[in-house]
């Protein structure tokens, strides 16, 4: 989405973010060096879940929250890991 238009992204305010915030990280540095307001989320998913962090899907909230598989079955009580 971003990718393919990046333009049309310009002048807002972007967040990444992936199970721990690694791989999210390094697109949010590659991207912010193209000229793109782009900030990780550090810890990613995982940490986001243990600060009691809200999840969505689309405009309805959720407990569920997609992680890279199941050896990332990380999330805090009370969340579902998806992969």
């Amino acid at each position: 989405m971003i990718e393919a238009d990046p333009a049309a992204w310009q002048g807002r305010r972007l967040v990444a973010y992936c199970t721990i915030g690694y791989r999210s990280g390094r697109w949010a540095e590659a991207w912010s060096g193209r000229g793109l307001r782009v900030e990780n989320l550090a810890g990613g998913v995982l940490a986001w879940s243990w600060a009691g962090g809200a999840f969505a899907a689309g405009d309805a909230p959720t407990t569920a929250g997609h992680v890279y598989g199941p050896a990332w079955d990380l999330l805090a009580p009370g969340y579902a890991s998806t992969w």
